[in-house]
């Protein structure tokens, strides 16, 4: 088995299912049903751009532990700038008339080096424990309680709301959609706190659905 390639697996679901609650809570909320529709696509986009910044992440952890070796933080200051270019393509295929965007960096360098190097130590985590006959999810179970494992999910997804909210600066909407498409980037990064919540809680019952029988969570 490819065990990094299932981390990514699971963490590239974990992202799509918590954009697609976004998604749901938004377009119920008028006036933003019409803002969701529009941006749509690109959010979806965005997931798999933060996906594909989390397989970078998580695919050198594993080649440093199957090498035996630790990331310094040198190699962290590689990861984000590689992440960076990860990001220019995402904004060069962007073509909304009404939107410019300039990602300041500055604003979000803490909080995406601080999120791979969570990925990292949970990549870390796991393959230490990680048996070649054992699939992701029996892993898990072996790691983590299922309140743990909700607890390290909706900590990742924090990560993620936090960087939202710093990159809210980096949008910039002309009139007259200015004012209409900046409310809706205020209510993203509102129901992403809500939506964190419930995915967290989805993943894990996902990896210990067999306890839901029983009547109890996991060990």
């Amino acid at each position: 088995m490819d065990k990094a390639a299932a981390i990514c697996s699971f963490d590239r679901n974990m992202l799509f299912l918590f954009s697609e609650r976004c998604v749901e809570r938004l377009t119920g909320r008028t006036p933003f049903s019409y803002a969701a529709s529009v941006t749509t696509t690109y959010l979806y986009e965005n997931v798999s751009k933060e996906a594909e910044k989390d397989r970078l992440f998580i695919e050198r952890a594993a080649e440093a532990f199957r090498a035996g070796t630790s990331i310094a933080e040198a190699e962290v200051e590689a990861l984000y700038e590689r992440s960076k270019k990860i990001d220019q393509a995402f904004v060069r295929h962007i073509v909304l008339p009404s939107l410019t965007i300039n990602i300041r960096y500055d604003d979000i360098e803490d909080i995406r080096k601080r999120r791979i190097r969570f990925l990292i130590g949970v990549v870390g985590d796991l393959l230490q424990v990680w048996r070649d006959s054992h699939t992701f999810e029996e892993t898990v179970r072996h790691q983590y309680s299922a309140s743990q494992f909700q607890g390290l999910v909706s900590d990742i997804l924090f990560l993620s709301c936090v960087e939202m909210k710093l990159l809210a600066s980096s949008f910039t909407f002309l009139p007259p959609f200015n004012r209409a498409m900046g409310m809706f980037i205020d209510e993203l990064v509102e129901v992403m706190e809500d939506a964190k919540k419930e995915v967290a809680a989805q993943m894990a019952v996902s990896i210990f659905d067999r306890d839901r029988r029983t009547g109890r969570w996991g060990k």
